[in-house]
């Protein structure tokens, strides 16, 4: 989901020429996005499987034992999480 969303989305970028922040003037490029060690999608790429395993040593280290990690695996998870909360804004007891 990660890596899809972030192929597309840099595609998208791309394409339209749309300014990324408005004001800035920071459009992306085909080349930017996809041939430069500043492309989101190569960062997404390097990056993707350190941050999942830090997430996991830290969902499994005793200092967060209070905590109730809930982890949605897809959007589809995702919507049948919320659509099983009464009010998904309210925070778990």
């Amino acid at each position: 989901v990660t890596f899809s969303r972030s192929l597309r989305r840099a595609f998208h970028s791309s394409w339209t020429k749309q300014e990324l922040w408005p004001g800035t003037g920071n459009r992306e490029t085909f080349r930017k996005s996809f041939f430069s060690r500043d492309s989101v999608v190569l960062w997404c790429l390097e990056n993707y499987g350190k941050i999942r395993n830090r997430n996991k040593r830290l969902m499994a280290d005793p200092q967060y034992a209070h905590i109730l990690f809930i982890r949605l695996k897809s959007p589809k998870d995702a919507e049948k999480y919320l659509a099983s909360r009464k009010n998904p804004l309210k925070p778990l007891p």
